[in-house]
């Protein structure tokens, strides 16, 4: 039998493959970014000076239209084409002066109900109608309730832990190894916590404040 020169497959080292494992690429906060900002700023004047030529260009074109028109009129032509032009310009203005009164009286209700329902104007700036204006201003309304009672409980419990850790600092020990309470309100404090009585220590914290 005549012996393979070449090493088989089954005593061949296998050869290590490194695969590179690609990297997540960094998040980039962009207003973070001076650069940006710059970048921003530039492009978005860049579109104001674009808008104000487009719309003189207009004008120009506008202009250059009606005067080879009236060049084409007699008198009476030119005239009905000029009162024509007076009677757009006045329905223009009429048309922009009811936009102004709806949106001053949009304004007035949005107040009105910013004050009613002390929240602000701007959390119902955004309301379709009356309606949706009370809507919002309740919604608005619950979460500034919730705010305030979660700073409210908070403040509770801050004065609670500063009254007993006053207490703690301060107390007599006689070596018994149990708090001996010098006055009402230590007794009545060490009575709450035994029996683990939130409402009492809350009661205390707030009688503290009232003092």
């Amino acid at each position: 039998m005549g012996v393979d020169a070449g090493v088989s497959e089954e005593t061949a080292p296998a050869t290590a493959q490194v695969v590179a494992q690609p990297t997540a690429p960094s998040k980039i906060n962009l207003d973070e970014s001076p650069e940006f900002h710059k970048w921003k700023a530039e492009y978005d004047r860049k579109l104001r000076d674009q808008e104000q030529n487009y719309q003189a260009m207009l004008a120009r074109q506008a202009q250059e239209l009606k005067q080879r028109t009236i060049a084409e009129m007699d008198d009476y032509q030119r005239l009905e084409y000029e009162l024509n032009e007076t009677r757009q310009r006045e329905q223009s203005a009429y048309q922009r002066l009811q936009e102004i009164e709806v949106e001053q009286a949009k304004m007035r209700v949005l107040r009105e109900v910013s004050t009613e329902m002390g929240v602000p104007v701007e959390a119902i700036a955004d309301a379709a109608d009356v309606a949706d204006a009370w809507r919002l201003a309740a919604i608005k309304q619950r979460e500034l309730q919730q705010q305030r009672e979660q700073s409210r409980q908070a403040e509770e419990n801050r004065r609670v832990a500063e009254r007993a850790g006053k207490y703690e600092a301060n107390r007599v020990d006689l070596g018994s190894g149990s708090p001996v309470p010098t006055n009402d309100w230590e007794r009545t404090y060490l009575a709450a916590k035994g029996r683990k009585d939130s409402r009492s220590l809350f009661k205390l914290a707030l009688g503290e404040q009232q003092e």
